[in-house]
């Protein structure tokens, strides 16, 4: 005698749903700590996480996971060398180099100046609109935490650049970028 249960495919199917929007709520990854290289490629043994993504799992045949393949590739925006041109508390300003890259459906990225880059611990990427984080950053011989924040169109970029001193002082600068290279 065979038993077959029918309420268990449409439950399989709700589980995988909820699944998959949990994975299509957002990009991030954590980077390796300070060093003055870049970052390696992601497939090496030292690289970040994973971005989480539905993209890598829509198909024609279920068209509620297509929306993600619009973020992954409006966050194509993002990949790239940047100018990041930031107005200092001081009324000097400050140019930093910002680099992102993508392997398969990781993203990793570091930012500096002249004297080295740092990789970032975070990243998180919604369509055009990012966040960077890191903590440590040196610049100029002073040590901050920071987020970046803005939105890619095309070769120019635009947010915010919150610092925060190691004594506490907190700092929010306007940025602009230019894309620099591929």
């Amino acid at each position: 005698m065979v038993f077959e249960d029918t309420n268990a495919e449409p439950i399989i199917e709700k589980r995988r749903k909820e699944k998959n929007q949990r994975r299509r709520d957002e990009f991030s990854i954590s980077s390796p700590s300070r060093n003055d290289n870049p970052p390696p490629p992601p497939n090496s043994s030292s690289s970040g996480l994973p971005v989480n993504s539905a993209a890598a799992n829509s198909s024609p045949a279920n068209p509620s996971n297509a929306a993600p393949e619009r973020v992954r590739n409006a966050a194509n925006e993002l990949l790239g060398t940047w100018t990041l041109q930031v107005q200092s508390p001081d009324n000097q300003r400050l140019q930093l180099i910002l680099t992102i890259k993508q392997d398969g459906s990781r993203f990793y990225g570091s930012i500096g100046d002249q004297t080295g880059q740092t990789p970032l611990n975070q990243i998180n990427v919604q369509g055009n609109e990012f966040n960077f984080k890191l903590s440590g950053l040196q610049l100029e011989g002073q040590v901050f935490d920071f987020s970046l924040s803005g939105k890619a169109e095309g070769s120019n970029m635009k947010g915010n650049l919150n610092l925060t001193t190691q004594s506490g002082a907190s700092f929010t600068l306007p940025m602009t970028g230019t894309r620099t290279g591929q």
